[in-house]
Protein backbone atom coordinates (compact mmCIF):
# COMPACT_ATOMS: atom_id res chain seq x y z
CA UNK A 1 0.00 0.00 0.00
CA UNK A 2 1.09 3.30 -0.98
CA UNK A 3 1.24 6.06 1.59
CA UNK A 4 -0.30 8.27 -1.56
CA UNK A 5 -3.34 6.13 -1.41
CA UNK A 6 -3.74 6.22 1.91
CA UNK A 7 -3.98 10.45 2.06
CA UNK A 8 -6.23 9.86 -0.74
CA UNK A 9 -8.63 7.71 0.79
CA UNK A 10 -8.70 10.23 3.33
CA UNK A 11 -9.13 13.28 0.84
CA UNK A 12 -12.06 12.13 -0.30
CA UNK A 13 -13.93 12.27 2.52
CA UNK A 14 -13.22 16.01 2.85
CA UNK A 15 -16.67 16.55 1.34
CA UNK A 16 -18.03 13.99 3.48
CA UNK A 17 -16.85 15.80 6.54
CA UNK A 18 -18.10 19.54 5.62
CA UNK A 19 -21.42 17.65 4.97
CA UNK A 20 -21.42 16.64 8.81
CA UNK A 21 -19.78 19.52 10.57
CA UNK A 22 -22.14 21.31 8.60
CA UNK A 23 -25.53 19.26 10.08
CA UNK A 24 -23.52 19.57 13.89
CA UNK A 25 -22.19 16.09 13.63
CA UNK A 26 -19.38 14.97 15.57
CA UNK A 27 -16.12 13.51 14.03
CA UNK A 28 -16.02 9.91 13.60
CA UNK A 29 -12.85 7.74 13.60
CA UNK A 30 -11.68 6.61 9.95
CA UNK A 31 -10.14 3.87 9.60
CA UNK A 32 -8.07 3.38 6.47
CA UNK A 33 -8.58 0.46 4.31
CA UNK A 34 -5.73 -1.87 2.80
CA UNK A 35 -2.92 -1.48 4.83
CA UNK A 36 -2.98 -4.99 6.32
CA UNK A 37 -1.31 -6.75 3.10
CA UNK A 38 3.03 -6.21 3.02
CA UNK A 39 5.62 -5.99 0.43
CA UNK A 40 7.32 -9.23 -0.36
CA UNK A 41 10.44 -7.10 -1.37
CA UNK A 42 12.87 -6.25 1.34
CA UNK A 43 13.38 -2.34 -0.12
CA UNK A 44 9.85 -2.00 -0.58
CA UNK A 45 8.77 -3.52 3.39
CA UNK A 46 10.99 -0.87 4.96
CA UNK A 47 10.58 1.69 2.73
CA UNK A 48 6.80 1.44 3.70
CA UNK A 49 7.28 1.18 7.40
CA UNK A 50 9.25 4.33 7.17
CA UNK A 51 6.16 6.13 4.97
CA UNK A 52 3.87 4.90 8.14
CA UNK A 53 6.17 6.22 10.93
CA UNK A 54 6.37 9.38 8.97
CA UNK A 55 2.87 10.00 10.11
CA UNK A 56 2.61 8.04 13.03
CA UNK A 57 0.87 9.90 15.88
CA UNK A 58 2.72 8.11 18.37
CA UNK A 59 6.16 9.36 17.33
CA UNK A 60 5.50 12.88 16.14
CA UNK A 61 2.20 14.37 18.45
CA UNK A 62 -0.50 14.28 15.00
CA UNK A 63 -1.37 11.77 12.12
CA UNK A 64 -2.52 8.49 12.29
CA UNK A 65 -2.58 5.37 14.82
CA UNK A 66 -1.13 2.34 14.04
CA UNK A 67 -2.05 -0.91 15.77
CA UNK A 68 1.00 -3.72 14.72
CA UNK A 69 1.04 -7.18 14.31
CA UNK A 70 4.15 -9.49 14.21
CA UNK A 71 5.30 -11.06 10.89
CA UNK A 72 7.32 -13.79 10.07
CA UNK A 73 9.34 -11.58 7.43
CA UNK A 74 13.05 -10.90 6.79
CA UNK A 75 13.17 -11.80 10.69
CA UNK A 76 11.04 -10.73 13.74
CA UNK A 77 9.27 -7.52 11.91
CA UNK A 78 6.50 -5.80 12.98
CA UNK A 79 3.59 -4.51 10.44
CA UNK A 80 0.41 -2.60 10.51
CA UNK A 81 -2.67 -4.41 11.47
CA UNK A 82 -5.29 -1.43 11.71
CA UNK A 83 -4.74 2.36 10.69
CA UNK A 84 -6.74 5.00 12.07
CA UNK A 85 -7.40 8.65 12.04
CA UNK A 86 -8.69 9.49 15.22
CA UNK A 87 -9.52 12.95 15.52
CA UNK A 88 -10.78 15.79 13.36
CA UNK A 89 -7.32 17.45 13.93
CA UNK A 90 -5.69 14.80 12.91
CA UNK A 91 -7.77 14.25 9.40
CA UNK A 92 -6.99 17.78 8.69
CA UNK A 93 -3.32 17.83 9.25
CA UNK A 94 -3.12 14.13 7.18
CA UNK A 95 -4.94 15.80 4.35
CA UNK A 96 -3.49 19.43 4.81
CA UNK A 97 -5.95 21.10 4.83
CA UNK A 98 -6.22 22.65 8.30
CA UNK A 99 -5.95 26.39 7.27
CA UNK A 100 -8.75 26.18 4.69
CA UNK A 101 -10.98 24.31 6.65
CA UNK A 102 -10.93 27.15 9.30
CA UNK A 103 -11.39 29.67 7.22
CA UNK A 104 -14.43 27.66 5.18
CA UNK A 105 -15.83 27.08 9.14
CA UNK A 106 -15.65 30.75 9.72
CA UNK A 107 -17.45 32.12 7.16
CA UNK A 108 -20.20 29.16 7.52
CA UNK A 109 -20.84 30.52 10.95
CA UNK A 110 -21.16 33.78 9.05
CA UNK A 111 -23.59 32.79 7.05
CA UNK A 112 -25.55 30.68 9.64
CA UNK A 113 -25.72 34.16 11.41
CA UNK A 114 -26.64 36.01 8.08
CA UNK A 115 -29.44 33.43 7.00
CA UNK A 116 -30.09 29.82 8.68
CA UNK A 117 -32.22 28.64 6.07
CA UNK A 118 -28.96 28.30 4.18
CA UNK A 119 -27.23 25.24 6.11
CA UNK A 120 -29.51 22.65 4.31
CA UNK A 121 -27.90 23.68 0.81
CA UNK A 122 -24.21 23.67 2.44
CA UNK A 123 -24.81 20.10 3.62
CA UNK A 124 -26.19 18.88 -0.06
CA UNK A 125 -23.20 21.19 -1.54
CA UNK A 126 -20.70 21.75 0.63
CA UNK A 127 -17.89 22.55 -1.58
CA UNK A 128 -20.40 26.19 -2.28
CA UNK A 129 -18.58 27.92 0.81
CA UNK A 130 -14.84 27.69 -0.51
CA UNK A 131 -15.90 28.06 -4.27
CA UNK A 132 -16.94 31.38 -4.15
CA UNK A 133 -15.00 32.89 -1.27
CA UNK A 134 -13.66 35.74 -3.21
CA UNK A 135 -17.72 36.97 -3.33
CA UNK A 136 -19.20 36.69 0.19
CA UNK A 137 -18.73 39.73 0.98
CA UNK A 138 -21.00 41.19 -2.11
CA UNK A 139 -23.00 38.03 -2.51
CA UNK A 140 -24.53 38.58 0.89
CA UNK A 141 -25.31 42.61 0.46
CA UNK A 142 -26.73 41.76 -3.05
CA UNK A 143 -29.02 39.30 -1.45
CA UNK A 144 -30.25 41.34 1.09
CA UNK A 145 -31.19 44.34 -1.57
CA UNK A 146 -32.99 41.78 -3.87
CA UNK A 147 -35.04 40.11 -0.74
CA UNK A 148 -35.95 43.53 0.47
CA UNK A 149 -36.50 45.28 -2.79
CA UNK A 150 -39.15 44.35 -5.48
CA UNK A 151 -37.36 44.31 -9.11
CA UNK A 152 -40.02 42.84 -11.24
CA UNK A 153 -39.83 44.15 -15.01
CA UNK A 154 -36.56 45.88 -14.10
CA UNK A 155 -33.36 45.46 -16.34
CA UNK A 156 -30.67 43.34 -14.95
CA UNK A 157 -28.40 46.34 -15.26
CA UNK A 158 -30.60 48.68 -13.54
CA UNK A 159 -30.94 47.26 -10.38
CA UNK A 160 -29.10 49.30 -7.64
CA UNK A 161 -27.34 46.80 -5.94
CA UNK A 162 -24.24 47.92 -3.91
CA UNK A 163 -21.39 46.10 -6.59
CA UNK A 164 -20.58 47.07 -10.04
CA UNK A 165 -23.54 46.94 -12.62
CA UNK A 166 -22.45 43.78 -14.34
CA UNK A 167 -21.88 41.44 -11.04
CA UNK A 168 -25.93 40.00 -11.11
CA UNK A 169 -24.99 39.23 -14.44
CA UNK A 170 -22.06 37.10 -13.84
CA UNK A 171 -23.15 35.28 -10.87
CA UNK A 172 -27.01 34.49 -11.46
CA UNK A 173 -26.05 30.79 -10.95
CA UNK A 174 -25.17 31.37 -7.54
CA UNK A 175 -27.46 33.74 -6.74
CA UNK A 176 -29.91 32.00 -8.29
CA UNK A 177 -29.46 28.83 -5.74
CA UNK A 178 -29.21 31.31 -2.69
CA UNK A 179 -32.59 32.43 -3.74
CA UNK A 180 -34.51 29.70 -4.12
CA UNK A 181 -33.16 28.87 -0.57
CA UNK A 182 -33.59 31.35 1.38
CA UNK A 183 -36.94 32.82 0.06
CA UNK A 184 -38.32 29.82 -2.19
CA UNK A 185 -42.03 31.89 -2.54
CA UNK A 186 -40.30 34.61 -4.18
CA UNK A 187 -40.55 33.23 -7.86
CA UNK A 188 -41.00 30.39 -9.93
CA UNK A 189 -39.22 27.34 -8.74
CA UNK A 190 -38.91 25.98 -11.85
CA UNK A 191 -36.55 28.79 -13.49
CA UNK A 192 -33.32 28.42 -14.92
CA UNK A 193 -31.84 31.96 -14.54
CA UNK A 194 -32.15 34.73 -12.09
CA UNK A 195 -34.26 36.71 -14.47
CA UNK A 196 -37.02 34.63 -15.01
CA UNK A 197 -36.99 33.92 -11.16
CA UNK A 198 -37.19 37.24 -10.47
CA UNK A 199 -39.44 37.96 -13.26
CA UNK A 200 -36.78 40.92 -14.88
CA UNK A 201 -37.49 42.81 -17.93
CA UNK A 202 -35.84 42.62 -21.05
CA UNK A 203 -34.31 44.14 -23.80
CA UNK A 204 -35.65 43.82 -27.26
CA UNK A 205 -34.06 40.52 -29.06
CA UNK A 206 -32.59 41.95 -32.29
CA UNK A 207 -31.11 39.42 -35.13
CA UNK A 208 -29.08 41.18 -37.80
CA UNK A 209 -29.60 39.85 -40.88
CA UNK A 210 -28.53 40.91 -44.41
CA UNK A 211 -30.24 40.91 -47.82
CA UNK A 212 -27.46 39.13 -50.59
CA UNK A 213 -30.49 40.59 -53.26
CA UNK A 214 -30.92 43.92 -54.05
CA UNK A 215 -34.91 43.28 -55.06
CA UNK A 216 -35.62 41.66 -52.22
CA UNK A 217 -34.65 44.19 -50.51
CA UNK A 218 -36.69 47.18 -52.35
CA UNK A 219 -39.93 44.46 -51.76
CA UNK A 220 -39.54 43.76 -48.13
CA UNK A 221 -37.70 46.81 -46.33
CA UNK A 222 -37.75 49.74 -48.49
CA UNK A 223 -34.22 48.82 -50.26
CA UNK A 224 -32.32 48.11 -46.41
CA UNK A 225 -29.61 45.79 -47.58
CA UNK A 226 -28.31 45.57 -43.51
CA UNK A 227 -31.43 44.55 -41.23
CA UNK A 228 -31.54 44.54 -37.46
CA UNK A 229 -34.85 42.53 -36.62
CA UNK A 230 -36.55 40.35 -33.56
CA UNK A 231 -37.67 36.99 -34.20
CA UNK A 232 -41.22 37.70 -34.33
CA UNK A 233 -40.35 39.72 -37.76
CA UNK A 234 -39.01 36.20 -38.91
CA UNK A 235 -42.31 34.29 -37.75
CA UNK A 236 -44.84 36.58 -39.37
CA UNK A 237 -43.19 37.25 -42.91
CA UNK A 238 -44.52 34.83 -45.90
CA UNK A 239 -41.82 34.05 -48.44
CA UNK A 240 -41.81 31.52 -51.53
CA UNK A 241 -38.97 30.30 -53.08
CA UNK A 242 -36.34 31.97 -51.18
CA UNK A 243 -32.69 30.80 -49.62
CA UNK A 244 -32.10 31.53 -45.97
CA UNK A 245 -28.37 31.65 -44.71
CA UNK A 246 -27.31 30.99 -41.12
CA UNK A 247 -23.64 32.78 -40.86
CA UNK A 248 -21.87 32.05 -37.77
CA UNK A 249 -19.62 35.27 -37.74
CA UNK A 250 -20.40 38.73 -38.31
CA UNK A 251 -17.39 39.91 -40.19
CA UNK A 252 -18.59 36.86 -42.90
CA UNK A 253 -22.06 37.50 -42.79
CA UNK A 254 -21.31 40.92 -44.83
CA UNK A 255 -18.80 39.07 -46.90
CA UNK A 256 -21.61 37.09 -48.56
CA UNK A 257 -21.34 38.13 -51.94
CA UNK A 258 -25.25 38.62 -53.98
CA UNK A 259 -27.47 36.01 -54.50
CA UNK A 260 -30.98 36.00 -56.07
CA UNK A 261 -33.60 35.31 -53.37
CA UNK A 262 -31.30 35.40 -50.30
CA UNK A 263 -31.40 36.46 -46.68
CA UNK A 264 -28.40 35.86 -44.56
CA UNK A 265 -28.65 36.00 -40.67
CA UNK A 266 -26.28 35.94 -38.21
CA UNK A 267 -26.85 32.64 -36.13
CA UNK A 268 -25.09 34.15 -32.98
CA UNK A 269 -23.43 30.83 -31.92
CA UNK A 270 -25.28 28.29 -29.24
CA UNK A 271 -28.27 30.94 -29.81
CA UNK A 272 -29.61 29.47 -32.63
CA UNK A 273 -31.78 27.00 -30.96
CA UNK A 274 -33.83 30.39 -30.63
CA UNK A 275 -34.70 30.04 -34.31
CA UNK A 276 -37.10 27.33 -33.70
CA UNK A 277 -40.52 26.95 -35.13
CA UNK A 278 -40.00 29.54 -37.54
CA UNK A 279 -42.56 28.97 -40.73
CA UNK A 280 -40.14 30.78 -43.37
CA UNK A 281 -37.30 28.04 -42.37
CA UNK A 282 -39.18 25.32 -43.02
CA UNK A 283 -40.02 26.38 -46.38
CA UNK A 284 -36.72 27.89 -47.60
CA UNK A 285 -33.88 26.53 -48.71
CA UNK A 286 -31.56 26.73 -45.36
CA UNK A 287 -28.06 27.00 -45.24
CA UNK A 288 -25.72 27.00 -42.38
CA UNK A 289 -21.67 28.73 -42.75
CA UNK A 290 -19.72 28.10 -39.52
CA UNK A 291 -16.53 27.76 -37.99
CA UNK A 292 -14.40 24.56 -39.33
CA UNK A 293 -14.12 23.67 -35.29
CA UNK A 294 -15.84 21.73 -33.31
CA UNK A 295 -18.29 24.34 -31.93
CA UNK A 296 -19.10 25.09 -35.50
CA UNK A 297 -20.04 21.40 -36.00
CA UNK A 298 -21.84 20.85 -33.01
CA UNK A 299 -24.11 24.07 -33.64
CA UNK A 300 -24.68 22.53 -37.46
CA UNK A 301 -25.90 19.56 -35.96
CA UNK A 302 -28.12 20.88 -33.71
CA UNK A 303 -29.33 23.21 -36.23
CA UNK A 304 -30.97 19.96 -38.47
CA UNK A 305 -32.28 18.80 -35.30
CA UNK A 306 -34.57 22.12 -35.88
CA UNK A 307 -34.77 21.96 -39.64
CA UNK A 308 -33.43 18.31 -41.13
CA UNK A 309 -33.10 20.00 -44.47
CA UNK A 310 -30.73 22.24 -43.55
CA UNK A 311 -27.40 22.11 -45.84
CA UNK A 312 -23.81 23.46 -44.68
CA UNK A 313 -21.38 25.23 -46.73
CA UNK A 314 -17.46 25.23 -46.98
CA UNK A 315 -17.86 22.88 -44.05
CA UNK A 316 -16.29 19.99 -45.64
CA UNK A 317 -13.04 18.16 -45.96
CA UNK A 318 -12.30 19.92 -49.78
CA UNK A 319 -12.75 23.77 -47.73
CA UNK A 320 -10.63 22.69 -45.45
CA UNK A 321 -7.71 21.20 -47.52
CA UNK A 322 -7.85 24.89 -49.57
CA UNK A 323 -7.42 26.40 -46.59
CA UNK A 324 -5.07 24.21 -44.53
CA UNK A 325 -2.93 26.86 -44.17
CA UNK A 326 -5.33 28.57 -42.04
CA UNK A 327 -5.37 25.80 -39.62
CA UNK A 328 -4.31 26.64 -36.10
CA UNK A 329 -4.54 24.31 -32.84
CA UNK A 330 -7.19 24.26 -30.50
CA UNK A 331 -8.04 21.33 -27.87
CA UNK A 332 -11.10 19.69 -28.43
CA UNK A 333 -13.20 19.93 -25.66
CA UNK A 334 -15.18 16.58 -26.41
CA UNK A 335 -18.10 16.79 -24.04
CA UNK A 336 -20.51 16.84 -27.01
CA UNK A 337 -20.23 15.31 -30.27
CA UNK A 338 -22.33 15.82 -33.49
CA UNK A 339 -24.71 13.54 -34.46
CA UNK A 340 -26.07 14.63 -37.76
CA UNK A 341 -23.50 15.10 -40.40
CA UNK A 342 -22.68 13.90 -44.17
CA UNK A 343 -19.54 11.90 -44.40
CA UNK A 344 -17.59 15.09 -45.89
CA UNK A 345 -18.61 17.07 -42.92
CA UNK A 346 -17.72 13.94 -40.74
CA UNK A 347 -14.27 13.73 -42.96
CA UNK A 348 -13.81 17.19 -42.25
CA UNK A 349 -14.58 16.93 -38.73
CA UNK A 350 -12.35 13.91 -37.62
CA UNK A 351 -9.30 15.84 -39.51
CA UNK A 352 -9.84 18.80 -37.16
CA UNK A 353 -10.58 16.29 -33.59
CA UNK A 354 -7.23 14.39 -34.65
CA UNK A 355 -5.19 17.66 -35.08
CA UNK A 356 -6.42 18.91 -32.57
CA UNK A 357 -7.43 22.14 -35.38
CA UNK A 358 -9.54 25.03 -35.89
CA UNK A 359 -9.63 27.40 -39.61
CA UNK A 360 -12.06 30.39 -38.96
CA UNK A 361 -14.93 31.09 -41.12
CA UNK A 362 -13.75 34.54 -42.18
CA UNK A 363 -10.42 32.88 -42.97
CA UNK A 364 -12.30 31.23 -46.21
CA UNK A 365 -10.87 33.74 -49.27
CA UNK A 366 -13.10 36.19 -51.26
CA UNK A 367 -12.90 34.85 -54.28
CA UNK A 368 -14.10 31.22 -53.17
CA UNK A 369 -16.84 32.55 -51.82
CA UNK A 370 -17.64 34.55 -54.89
CA UNK A 371 -16.87 31.15 -57.26
CA UNK A 372 -18.99 29.24 -55.01
CA UNK A 373 -22.03 31.48 -53.78
CA UNK A 374 -22.35 33.94 -56.18
CA UNK A 375 -25.12 32.71 -58.97
CA UNK A 376 -24.37 29.16 -58.04
CA UNK A 377 -27.61 26.56 -57.70
CA UNK A 378 -26.29 24.93 -54.58
CA UNK A 379 -28.97 22.13 -55.08
CA UNK A 380 -32.32 21.58 -52.87
CA UNK A 381 -33.35 20.74 -49.23
CA UNK A 382 -33.56 17.14 -48.34
CA UNK A 383 -37.05 17.08 -46.41
CA UNK A 384 -36.49 13.44 -45.40
CA UNK A 385 -33.07 14.59 -43.13
CA UNK A 386 -31.70 11.07 -43.46
CA UNK A 387 -28.96 12.15 -45.80
CA UNK A 388 -27.84 15.78 -45.82
CA UNK A 389 -26.80 17.17 -49.01
CA UNK A 390 -23.01 18.97 -48.90
CA UNK A 391 -22.34 22.04 -51.29
CA UNK A 392 -18.78 20.73 -52.85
Amino acid sequence: MDIKDLIDQLSKKYSNYLTNKFAGHPFTPIPLRGVRKYPEEVIAFFKALDDFNAYNKEKIGKGWTIDWREVKKFGRQYWPSAITVDTEGDFLFLIGKKSSTEKILRRFDQLMQWQPSLQQLFEKYPDLIEKHEPLWDKLMPTLDYLLQHSVKGKLIRDISIPADTKFLERNQKILLQLLKCIDPERGDPTAKTLEEFLELGSLPDFWKMYWLDEQMAQNYTNGEMRLSKELDWLRNIRWENQEIWLVENLKSLYDCPPRKNALAIFSRGFDLHRLKGIHTFQQARLYYWGDLDEHGFIMLSQMRELYPQVQSVFMDINTLQLHIEHLHHVPFVGKERPRRLTPAEWEAFDFLEENNGRIEQERIRGDYLIQYIGGKDLGGADPGGSRYSNFT
